[in-house]
């Protein structure tokens, strides 16, 4: 799960809770001082969303991720605070079950303001004084949503100064997908058999699972204890979700194609028939770690031949016969030429006499 930093400042007239992803940040350029630190209920101010990717070439603009922004409380001009949320209070620190409550409740009210990346990354918008939760609702193209964080509008700045002018770096979630295929050739290949396939996910460098090559892998579900799960569509039409350690089959031609793998996972996929049978079987990309925006092919072909056969001449296969039985069918064409020879000679001879 995402790691939720959170910033509690405080005020001559309120308490105000910032949360943030880990690696967010605050611009220092834009603030608003008020007679006594008193919010003022009229005012605005901007959320600035910059969005970027940590790569190994340095830092890449998302761009077209879409955020939806919910209003989740409202400051007074007496300094109190207002929730809409029900049961929600700022008077204590929220943790991540109330922020998914928090989420829910905010997302059946609907969503009062979005905004998108541009080509730099950056999102802006204009907002009322409150406290907002923020959500990527619109996943950038080979991206994972990022978690939501609340932010408050004003909050304050080395507790004197009251900002308006907010900006936030959500940690970016790069993913990618992994299609794997199969292919069933040979003169004996049966092409409508199922083969069967164990996939396996994990992290670089957690601690593995006993008789495992990979670790029992960190859910990105809602239970921590829970494997891996991505979604997964089959080329025959069949739409479903894949968790690490789960079975699935394929036929010749097929596929299945696994998408919103998060960068550096690792992956291994195994055929559980693998040079049974007769075949034989080959396999590429089958384990390695998912790179940066890469879909990576997974082939696997099993070849099985017919075993060599002699024509009889009368239309189906006949075994090679032996030295012995090749010699007596010899002998016998021999002999009976040598008869029909003898009565034609003998018959000659009877019509010559008379």
């Amino acid at each position: 799960m995402k790691t939720i930093r959170r910033l509690i400042l405080t005020t001559a007239a309120a308490v105000i809770i910032f949360l943030l992803k880990s690696g967010g940040g605050v611009s220092e350029n834009a603030f608003a001082l008020e007679s006594e630190n008193s919010v003022s209920a009229q005012k605005t101010g901007t959320l600035t969303i910059e969005y970027k990717d940590d790569t190994d070439y340095g830092q890449k603009p998302v761009i077209n991720a879409g955020f939806t922004i919910y209003k989740a409380g409202t400051w007074n001009e007496d300094g109190s605070y207002t929730s809409i949320a029900e049961g929600f209070s700022l008077d204590k620190t929220p943790g991540e079950e109330e922020i998914k409550k928090l989420e829910k409740q905010c997302g059946e009210i609907s969503g009062d303001y979005y905004c998108e990346t541009n080509s730099q990354g950056v999102a802006r918008v204009t907002l009322p004084v409150g406290v907002y939760l923020v959500k990527e609702s619109s996943p950038a193209e080979g991206h994972l949503p990022s978690g939501p964080f609340l932010v408050s509008i004003p909050y304050t700045e080395n507790g004197e100064k009251l900002v308006y002018d907010v900006t936030v770096s959500p940690k970016s979630e790069p993913c990618s997908d992994i299609v794997i295929e199969k292919k069933v050739t040979g003169t004996a290949g049966e092409k409508d058999w199922e083969f069967h396939f164990l996939i396996e996910f994990g992290q670089n460098e957690p601690e593995t699972a006993p008789d495992s090559g990979l670790s029992r892998g960190i859910g990105n579900g809602t239970d921590e204890n829970e494997p891996m799960k991505f979604r997964a569509d089959f080329s025959n039409g069949k739409k479903s979700e894949i968790r690490s350690g789960e079975q699935f089959s394929l036929k010749d031609g097929e596929s299945i194609h696994v998408y919103g793998i998060p960068a550096g996972t690792r992956y291994k996929v195994t055929e559980t028939e693998a040079d049974q049978n007769g075949y034989r079987t080959t396999a590429g990309n089958y384990e390695g770690n998912i790179k940066y925006g890469e879909t990576v092919s997974v082939i696997f072909e099993n070849h099985r031949d017919s075993p060599p056969a002699v024509s009889s001449g009368k239309g189906f296969a006949s075994p090679v016969k032996t030295g012995d039985e090749s010699d007596i069918g010899k002998y016998l064409i021999i002999g009976i030429s040598a008869l029909l020879l003898c009565l034609w000679t003998v018959r000659g001879i009877r019509r010559e006499l008379k």
